[in-house]
Parts: structure tokens; sequence; C-alpha cells
């Protein structure tokens, strides 16, 4: 409810700033050539995400295919809009993928790990936008602390796990050795992350594809501001869209609506661009982002349905691996 609550506030606050009908005269007035490159950009964009986490998974020695993979992956990005909690997208994609199989652990490791590099990822190439903005003198040094402690976060949840001393200080705490049939379950989830601890290397390419990745809606942002007739310039789009997709990932809205319209809104104004281009800048990457995920999201459902109609079944994946 307080997230709900917070989503509309935020909303209706941002809908005040803006004149409505000239947000619909710049969308109807929008070439079509830039929007179209918009969207190719973004569905270039989920497959580079797809393909980086991709590697992780077939780590984990599960048997599920690009093809599929890839629309669980696309169809997850819609559900956020949906779940009630950040990492409900992440649960129906583990879900999905490996419910079937019996490896719902080994799909969330995959998926743990992905967040770890998106997250620190995402922190570096907020802390290169805030060293342009704070040499260009704008107010942004309060998201400074935060992006350090993003990049202390990402590192610690993506390395921590994969050390032997943590494990074992882990498995001594009360509270775990009281879960019964859980601590099985955290057992199993530490025994298959610590996977990665051998393939550092995979780790460290993720990575750097990661980094790239986060140069995607920079581009895209750019593109539709072409289309939209807005001039945006570099700096403006390298210093905004970082700080953006950092500050999306504060928990206390769905899918980030409204705390990524404010944020955008925000940081463009700092660059000269009024409410109404910016807020219409940053519903056309929700639209954007809509269209490219939508089509898999179909596909999604029927998983889910199969998955139900068909119950669990034996996994390869798991032959191989001691149970636990």
């Amino acid at each position: 409810m307080l997230r709900f609550l917070i989503t509309a506030s935020l909303l209706a606050f941002i809908i005040t700033l803006v004149d409505v009908k000239d947000v619909g005269r710049l969308v109807g007035s929008a070439d079509v050539a830039w929007l179209l490159g918009a969207i190719l950009v973004a569905a270039a964009d989920r497959m580079l995400m797809v393909a980086k986490w991709y590697p992780l998974l077939k780590i984990q020695n599960v048997a599920v295919s690009f093809g599929r993979a890839t629309r669980a992956y696309l169809a997850s990005g819609v559900a956020h809009y949906f779940l009630p909690a950040s990492v409900g997208a992440d649960v129906l994609r583990a879900t999905v993928l490996g419910r079937a199989g019996r490896f719902i652990i080994e799909v969330g490791a995959s998926i743990l790990a992905e967040r770890a590099l998106g997250l620190v990822a995402s922190a570096l190439m907020s802390m290169v936008a805030l060293a342009i903005a704070l040499r260009l003198g704008l107010p942004v040094e309060l998201i400074f602390p935060w992006a350090l402690f993003s990049v202390a976060a990402g590192a610690a949840i993506l390395v921590l796990p994969l050390n032997r001393r943590v494990l074992d200080a882990a498995r001594e705490v009360r509270v775990l050795r009281s879960m019964g049939r859980a601590q099985q379950y955290v057992e199993r989830f530490a025994q298959t992350y610590t996977i990665y601890r051998e393939r550092v290397g995979v780790l460290i390419l993720m990575g750097w594809l990661t980094v790239l990745e986060q140069l995607f809606p920079i581009a895209i942002l750019w593109l539709l501001g072409r289309a939209l007739g807005i001039p945006l310039g570099l700096t403006a789009v390298v210093v905004a869209v970082p700080l953006t997709l950092f500050v999306v990932r504060l928990p206390i809205s769905f899918g980030g609506l409204g705390v990524g319209e404010g944020a955008l809104v925000y940081l463009l104004g700092l660059f000269g661009v009024s409410p109404t281009e910016a807020l219409t800048l940053a519903l056309g990457t929700r639209i954007v982002e809509v269209l490219v995920n939508a089509g898999p999201s179909v596909f999604l459902w029927r998983e889910l349905v199969n998955v139900r109609r068909l119950g669990p079944q034996p996994s390869r994946s798991l032959q191989s691996r001691a149970s636990v």
C-alpha cells in the first residue's frame, strides 16, 4: 500500500509541473525513423542483458535453451511493474525456468550473480556521471555517498558468498542452524553459488559486458530526443541517464514509476530542458521498454500454465549434484 501511495503521489506531483497538451503535441509530432532507431537499440540492449546472464545460468548446468531464457528475461521486465517487491520479477523468472526441473535455486544463484554485477556497473557509471556533474557545479552531492555504498554493496554481494570463511561463519549462526528445512535450502544455495569461485574469468567478462550495457540507455534517450525534436547535449544525457537509472533502484515505488520520471525531470532541468520535454522523454523510455518486453510476456504466462499442469520433473542438472 505504501509503495502504491508513493508511486501515485509522485506521478500526480509530476503531472502538475507539465502541460499535458504539450506532452501530447510532442508525442504526436515524433519522427518515426528516430523512434524506430530507439526501439532497435532497446532490443539490442535487452539481448545484451540476456547474453551477459545466460553464461552465468549455464555454469549451473541448467538445461534451458537461450530462446526460453530470453523470453523469461524479457517478460519479467514487464512483470516487475505489477509485483509488490523489488525482487518479485527475479523470483518469477527463477520459478518459471526452474520449477519444472527442480533447479529454482540454481537459476536464483545465476540471477543473484547477474544482479550484483549490474549493481556494481550501475554504481560505477553513476560515479562517472557524478564526477562530470560536480565538475559542472550541479547540485547532486547527495547521490555521491549512495553511489559509493552501492559499489561496496554490489561487490560484497558478489564476492563474500564465494569466500569459504564467510560461508563457514554463516553456518555457525544460531538462527540459521535453527531453521530446519530452510537451512537445507540455504546450504544448497551457498553450495550452488560457490561454483562461480572456479569461473572468475567468466565473472570478469560478464562484468565488462555489464558496464558496456550501461551505455545503451544513454543512446536510447538521445535517439528519443531526436525523435521528439528535443535538443539534448551529450553531457546532459551522460549525466542524467546513469543517475536516473541509479535512483530508480530505490525500492519505494512500483517499477520505479514516479521516481524515474521525477529524477529525469530534475536532472535534465539542470541542463535547461523543460519539465514537459523531460517528462515526455521519460514516458518515451517507458513506452519503448514495454514495447520491447511485452511480446515475450505471453510466453511467460504460457510457461507458468505449463509448469502448473506438468508439475515437477526430474532435472539433468540435479543428477550431477549431490542431493541435499
